[in-house]
């Protein structure tokens, strides 16, 4: 089937019948607003993306903190905003303040945020420099909110580190670290744009100059990274309707 792009003094390509939309309601307009005439154009090309999926599986080199933000913490700082009188504060229990700090799926089992992978692979473009991190943040996602640990994974261990709340304030994290852990990274990509070898070496570069959760090596600590394993991905089309 052949179709007029733009109107362009009727050039025409051959194009997927799927990818045609007819554009009825401009036949309308076109009299009033003179933005197409039925002489240039009665239909538009739209091009479907190259989109595919790549699952990478990634192996921690030093171990992963977590402090997920509780909703208890949550509601003692709306309640602040907000005039409400402050409660008596109780003394602090250790061991709660840990549990609350995992992420967790519905089933209970461990998980970790996707966000935080996508953060570090574009915050790893200033060591790359394959792309801007402004371009480098429409390549790609990650898909998913959680992403589970996967089987095999260590016990999460208590940690009690000195921390400072906002500019004078120090206190005590009570917060679950796993020294053995792994993680199926599922990224959805736009291949006319970014390669796979793009991908990986996003990753893996993350992995070694930025890592993820707190302490992580772009905030001056060492936990939190990891590299990519190899061998251990697969890959998928992305069909477009």
């Amino acid at each position: 089937m052949e179709a007029t792009i733009g109107g362009n003094g009727g050039n025409s390509s051959e194009v997927n019948p799927a990818e045609v939309y007819e554009v009825e309601r401009y036949e309308r307009l076109a009299g009033d607003t003179g933005i197409l005439s039925l002489m240039e154009a009665t239909k538009l090309w739209v091009p479907s993306l190259k989109l595919c999926d790549l699952f990478v599986k990634i192996r921690g080199d030093s171990p992963l903190l977590m402090n997920r933000f509780s909703e208890e913490t949550q509601a003692a700082i709306e309640d602040s905003q907000q005039g409400v009188a402050k409660r008596h504060r109780e003394p602090r229990k250790p061991q709660e303040e840990y549990e609350r700090a995992h992420y967790r799926l519905p089933d209970g089992s461990f998980a970790f945020p996707s966000n935080a992978f996508k953060e570090a692979m574009v915050s790893a473009q200033r060591w790359l420099g394959d792309f801007k991190m402004t371009q480098a943040t429409g390549a790609f996602f990650i898909l998913g909110d959680l992403l589970p640990l996967e089987d095999g994974h260590s016990e999460s261990m208590m940690r009690s580190d000195r921390v400072v709340i906002g500019r004078n304030t120090t206190s005590i994290a009570y917060r679950p670290y796993f020294q053995k852990w792994e993680i199926v990274v599922p990224v959805r990509f736009n291949a006319a744009f970014i390669s796979v070898g793009q991908i990986l070496n996003a990753l893996q570069q993350a992995g070694f100059s930025v890592g993820i959760g707190p302490w992580r090596p772009e905030k001056g600590g060492s936990f939190g990274t990891f590299h990519v394993v190899k061998n251990e991905m697969k890959i998928k089309d992305v069909f477009q309707e």
